[in-house]
């Protein structure tokens, strides 16, 4: 075979660009793709930003491969058929889940609309590729188009390698993969890996979309969601209802799925079915299995005397069946697990000599199993109980399947973790700002020397107990999920722009300096005072605003699962220093430098950043005007009174504490590194990657 067939250029195809505008943009260097914007610098196509149009940007337009071009393609080889969209086996599958999902008067979607669902969960990942190899240094100025034919569907993929110009024509998804692989040196032996996991993305957000359009749209309003949702309930909120409201906007989120991640619809482990059974964009009702586990095997936090106490209250029903099947007298011998049913086979593996001697009992109450009526949270095993049991608290189990970057175990490191920084929480002195989640109680298989099981093995028995934004959100405000706010609804418009205009916001440069007032206060205070960077990122962050529509407070979930302290920080903090408490490979303590990673790719990069760019947009200010706002605000906050010092709990001298504010500063303003989750995937790694941020905040 020549060459000439292993690598086949696009001679002048006309191509439908992917990216389509949903809205006017103002001179902002960003992409509208289905559901979220994406920073792209338009210099990189070789636009020129300030006569740019939408014709321009965004209609159909000529790719053009020169034979020097094919040149510089040299390193890909790999060629194919084009792919097949939809294959029969596939919409089979496809068919049955949805079957699943629908009502029963729903009728069975055509052939073509499982066709057209495919196209378009291509262009939702093709978006977040295009964007993450160009943000994490994989081929600069990538741009992606799709082509697309009746059921068939071929890839154009142009850039820059080491200031060399590619241009070449990708056949199929395989290829696609195998592209990837190759502009990340060292991965070429994943492709076929992450060719799976690519398709395993697309067919699970091939299934969202089939639903949200024929089983979630005809019944809800998705063009105006925060006035059907939000407006005139104030009064009625309670704890309870903050939660069940909260859980429609996470089912919400969870139709876009994570915004920057290419997979971020993987699920693997799960077939379709089972996709269709637990995950959060359908609002499954899932029944946790329950456990009743000898005390002997496993470290239960903060004692199994308060977590059985604990369970009497919040759930007395699986007490009785608990205390009747080990005895009464034993009843104190055993604590209850609540255990996802996907991670029940993997444990009926794991721990079949503990189910034969009766130190763990599947929970049955006559005939039938006990079970405990949950919902799925945005993040799949984080459940939500449905009615009066554990009210006013969400479980986090562990489940033996990979989702966006990393298996969705609970480690034993995590469970530690959390009950360690539990305490330490309760003697901060928190802005009020900021509201923590905290999560009292939970328990691990115990593991390593003189233990029947490792640690790995311990992971998948175990769980934590949060409380839910409900038990400490304010009855009197709105609460929403971070991660929805950047969603589109019907009509283009995202959550932001429907929350101006029913609150009749037109101050938008009032509103956001105020916004992000708050969220320095919630997050950068705190870690100048204690050196702890909070993983706030989108998922991680429920916003309760005023019923006028602005910022009150930032409520934060996870603890040992996503704090960050720097090590060094916490030798001046004697009084609250956990170091020593800890397992060891626990990723708590880290560097002071990545510290401030966390930080900023969290609350700038993930949040503030794309939110001026949102609102620069909507209210049609100057395009560096929000971003000055931002830049001020940084640069005055030590000003503020919650960036004072915790005199009470601090070692260093205020002069010492002062010089702190200034490098932490320089570095979230400078062009730091930004979190590279496709070069995580393409290494099969769970260990953190970086590259150098493309985002500047000035």
């Amino acid at each position: 075979m020549c060459r000439d067939e292993l690598v086949r250029p696009a001679q002048k195809i006309r191509t439908r660009l992917l990216f389509t505008p949903r809205a006017q943009i103002n001179n902002e260097d960003t992409y509208s793709s289905e559901g979220h914007d994406f920073d792209y610098d338009l210099a990189h196509k070789g636009v020129d930003s300030e006569t740019h149009n939408e014709d321009t940007l965004y209609s159909s337009e000529d790719v053009d491969c020169s034979s020097e071009d094919l040149e510089m393609c040299d390193f890909f080889t790999h060629t194919g058929p084009v792919e097949v969209c939809v294959t029969p086996e596939l919409q089979q599958q496809l068919a049955a889940a949805y079957e699943l999902l629908s009502p029963a008067q729903s009728a069975v979607p055509a052939v073509k609309e499982y066709t057209d669902a495919m196209h378009k969960a291509v262009e939702h990942l093709v978006a977040r590729l295009t964007v993450s190899l160009h943000e994490e240094g994989l081929l600069s100025g990538a741009h992606i188009t799709v082509q697309s034919s009746d059921n068939a569907l071929s890839f154009i993929v142009t850039g820059h390698v080491q200031d060399e110009k590619m241009s070449l024509s990708v056949p199929n998804v395989s290829s696609l993969a195998q592209l990837c692989c190759q502009l990340c040196p060292g991965t070429e032996q994943n492709a076929s890996i992450i060719a799976k996991e690519f398709r395993n993305s697309l067919e699970n957000d091939c299934l969202s979309l089939l639903f949200q359009k024929h089983c979630w749209a005809p019944t809800n309003d998705s063009s105006s969601l925060w006035a059907s949702r939000m407006l005139g309930k104030v009064q009625q909120l309670s704890q309870q209802s903050i939660d069940d409201n909260l859980m429609f906007w996470e089912q919400y989120a969870a139709f876009t799925g994570h915004p920057k991640h290419p997979m971020s619809k993987r699920k693997t482990g799960l077939t379709l079915l089972e996709v269709a059974k637990y995950s959060p964009e359908f609002a499954p009702r899932v029944h946790l299995k329950l456990l009743a586990v000898s005390v002997t095997l496993l470290n239960v936090f903060p004692s199994p005397e308060a977590w059985q106490t604990l369970c009497s209250k919040a759930c007395p029903d699986a007490m009785d069946i608990l205390r009747a099947s080990v005895g009464l007298e034993n009843a104190n011998d055993y604590i209850l697990m609540p255990v996802h049913p996907v991670n029940f086979p993997k444990m009926c593996e794991l721990f079949r000599s503990q189910f034969e001697n009766g130190q763990m009992i599947l929970l049955k109450d006559e005939a039938e199993e006990a079970t405990l009526a949950t919902l799925p949270t945005l993040s799949l095993r984080t459940m939500h109980p449905v009615g009066a049991t554990f009210q006013g608290y969400r479980i986090k189990l562990p489940v033996p399947v990979a989702t966006t970057s990393l298996p969705r175990f609970v480690s034993p490191v995590e469970v530690r973790g959390s009950h360690i920084l539990n305490d330490v929480f309760r003697q901060l002195s928190l802005p009020k700002q900021l509201v923590v989640q905290l999560e009292e109680f939970g328990a691990h298989l115990r593991f390593g020397e003189g233990e029947m099981h490792s640690s790995e093995e311990a992971q998948y028995c175990s769980f934590l107990l949060r409380q839910s934004p409900g038990s400490v959100g304010d009855e009197n405000c709105l609460h929403v999920p971070l991660s929805s706010m950047f969603c589109r609804q019907e009509g283009g418009a995202v959550l932001w722009e429907e929350l101006w205009q029913q609150h009749q916001i037109s101050d938008g440069r009032a509103w956001f300096e105020s916004y992000v007032l708050v969220v320095l206060r919630a997050q950068l205070s705190v870690f100048l005072r204690y050196g702890m960077a909070l993983e706030a990122h989108q998922q991680n962050t429920c916003l309760e605003f005023t019923k006028e529509g602005y910022l009150n407070r930032l409520i934060y979930q996870e603890l040992g699962g996503g704090t960050y302290w720097d090590e060094q920080r916490l030798e001046t903090l004697p009084g609250i220093d956990f170091r020593d408490r800890v397992y060891e490979g626990d990723d708590i303590l880290e560097p002071w430098g990545k510290c401030v990673n966390v930080l900023r790719h969290t609350m700038l990069e993930s949040h503030l950043l794309p939110l001026a760019r949102v609102a620069t947009a909507h209210f049609k200010l100057p395009s560096q005007a929000l971003s000055s706002v931002l830049v001020s605000c940084l640069h005055t906050f030590f000003e503020d009174d919650c960036a004072a010092q915790d005199v009470a709990k601090d070692q260093l001298s205020s002069s010492e504490y002062n010089s702190l504010f200034t490098p932490c500063i320089e570095r979230l303003l400078r062009r730091g590194e930004t979190k590279a989750l496709l070069k995580m995937r393409l290494m099969q790694t769970k260990v953190e990657q970086y590259a150098p941020s493309t985002t500047n905040v000035q």
